[in-house]
């Protein structure tokens, strides 16, 4: 049932017995006196007065009272708000989240090794695979491509408008020249060129260049001079010489190129850190991308090939992402059961975990109240009304119980009292007729 009609009905109860006293205790106000209906009428007075002092005990709770001065002892809940919830910080934290209770608790479940011993089992990883892959085609088919790739689009673009272009680049460049590791790069490039002229098709390549360069400039020595075998010695001439000096260079490290590459290279991120011209092309470059459609596009492409991936992999026997889940799964269970420095990490450094999550563990009650401190202080009304409706039809029945109570006591004393009555009663009757049967005392 609704917290809010459980209220209602638990306060019109009370309210109709109230009702209902007030009408008796008026009807016998009325009627002739005797001992019934004095009787009738004093239940009835003390119902309607237990059920008023339970009211206002109640009432005085959750709202404020206008009765002069007892008004500034109501609306406790709402006044003492900010007092209750440190308290029940001070509680949870010290009741529910020590540190002492925590550590006792991770120990005694050990979540990492039963974790590890489910794992252990190929079927629970077989079913871990397919829980994933599950979840994941869920995902795919929920989610919204154009609002993915805004996002995606908008998350590349605050990178790039905090990157300096330029600057980076330079720092790269700077940490790739350390110890002469550029060097490395130009000794690769040198392999690769002189694997590249030992190439039939490339020596080819350059004769037919050599031949076409005789034919525009020199066309009347082309008629003379035979042009092909010009063209192969000459392409062979410059294949070795381009090699020999490559060779020099490659064997010998202080080689007047190798320093003329590694002045360029500094001089280069010198450029790049400082020089107006390149950081305005960096900035032009960045604006380009950030402002321009090819990196909307790219991104469309990149999240088009991706989930098209995806797809095709998760749909396949042989699912890639499966096979990786089933294989982690199968990696760590029996590897966290065998390390047991895995697992069991509170009882290999207690002391150093409490005093690294002790502080950690003790600010969450503390934090969740300073984060909620203000909501509360502009809703008191609110919490108020809130706790109301909670334990409402528990509390508001002692309205009607004050009255029976106030009825038994009345109902005691009123028994009491004419037991009492009765007993002076009789004790004077005896009185009176021992006095008339002793005989008298002369003098």
């Amino acid at each position: 049932m609704n917290k809010a009609l459980e209220l209602k009905k638990a306060k019109r109860t009370p309210l109709l017995l109230l009702a209902a006293a007030a009408c008796v205790f008026v009807a016998t106000a009325l009627m002739p006196r005797g001992l019934w209906i004095d009787g009738i009428k004093a239940v009835a007075e003390a119902a309607m007065v237990g059920a008023l002092a339970d009211w206002f005990a109640v009432a005085a709770l959750f709202r404020r009272v206008p009765i002069p001065l007892v008004s500034a002892h109501t609306a406790i809940i709402p006044r003492n708000k900010h007092k209750i919830a440190d308290n029940l910080a001070v509680f949870v934290q010290d009741k529910f989240l020590d540190v002492p209770s925590l550590v006792g608790l991770i120990r005694k479940h050990d979540p990492a090794q039963s974790i590890a011993r489910w794992l252990a089992e190929p079927a629970n990883s077989a079913r871990l695979g397919d829980y994933v892959v599950k979840l994941t085609s869920g995902m795919l088919d929920l989610t919204d491509d154009v609002r993915i790739q805004v996002f995606i689009k908008d998350a590349l673009r605050d990178v790039l408008a905090k990157v300096d272009l330029s600057q980076s680049m330079g720092s790269i460049l700077d940490t790739l020249t350390k110890d002469g590791r550029h060097q490395e790069l130009l000794d690769a490039g040198i392999e690769q060129v002189v694997a590249l002229l030992r190439e039939p098709q490339a020596r080819e390549f350059i004769a037919e260049r050599i031949v076409d360069w005789v034919k525009s400039e020199y066309p009347k020595m082309e008629k003379i001079l035979p042009s092909a075998w010009l063209g192969e010695k000459g392409a062979e001439a410059l294949a070795n010489a381009v090699n020999r000096m490559l060779e020099q260079i490659s064997e010998n490290p202080t080689h007047e190129l190798r320093q003329k590459f590694d002045g360029a290279a500094h001089k280069l991120i010198v450029k790049l850190k400082s020089d107006p011209a390149f950081l305005q092309k960096g900035e032009e470059l960045k604006r380009y991308l950030v402002e321009g459609e090819a990196l909307a596009s790219y991104v469309k492409d990149m999240w088009g090939e991706l989930r098209a991936w995806l797809k095709r992999d998760l749909h396949s026997s042989d699912s890639a992402l499966h096979a990786r889940v089933v294989a982690s799964g199968q990696w760590v269970g029996p590897r966290t059961r065998e390390r047991s420095g895995v697992a069991p990490v509170a009882e290999r450094s207690p002391r150093r975990s409490r005093a690294r999550d002790g502080a950690r563990v003790r600010a969450i009650p503390h934090t969740a109240y300073q984060r909620y401190r203000e909501k509360l202080e502009r809703a008191g009304d609110v919490a108020a009304n809130r706790v109301e409706h909670r334990p409402g039809s528990a509390i508001h029945p002692h309205q009607r119980n004050g009255g029976r109570r106030l009825y038994r006591f009345a109902a005691l004393c009123e028994h009491a009292t004419v037991r009492l009555a009765a007993r002076a009663h009789r004790l004077s009757a005896r009185y009176s007729v021992a006095r008339r049967k002793a005989p008298t005392i002369r003098a």
